[in-house]
């Protein structure tokens, strides 16, 4: 390839898989929606100790939806992939941490 930078040593000599298989299957499985919302709960969303506190109203501003209806299908979804699970509160989810990190994420 002509434009490519060329190495004279593997500079992915010390690199680990970040993101093992399984996990990987389960989110590209997601609907286009649900990537939309796992994307605002990573980079966005409130979380402490295994708790997310979800605020539909910025989830809906952030992903562009105009409709609540796309923001509950998109949390059904990721509650039935596992990567949430309900709480007695609305608004609160316990997360896997397989797939969501305590803190917030930068892209």
């Amino acid at each position: 390839m002509k434009y490519h930078k060329e190495h004279n040593t593997n500079p992915f000599d010390k690199s680990e898989v970040l993101i093992p298989i399984g996990i990987f299957n389960k989110i590209s499985e997601l609907s286009k929606t649900s990537l939309k919302v796992y994307k605002y709960i990573r980079t966005r969303a409130f979380k402490e100790n295994g708790i997310l506190y979800f605020d539909i109203k910025d989830a809906k501003d952030y992903c562009g939806f105009k409709e609540n209806k796309s923001i509950y299908n998109a949390m059904s979804e990721l509650i039935n992939s596992d990567i949430l699970a309900g709480r007695k509160d609305a608004n609160e989810y316990y997360f896997n941490p397989k797939y969501i990190k305590n803190e917030k994420e930068t892209l």
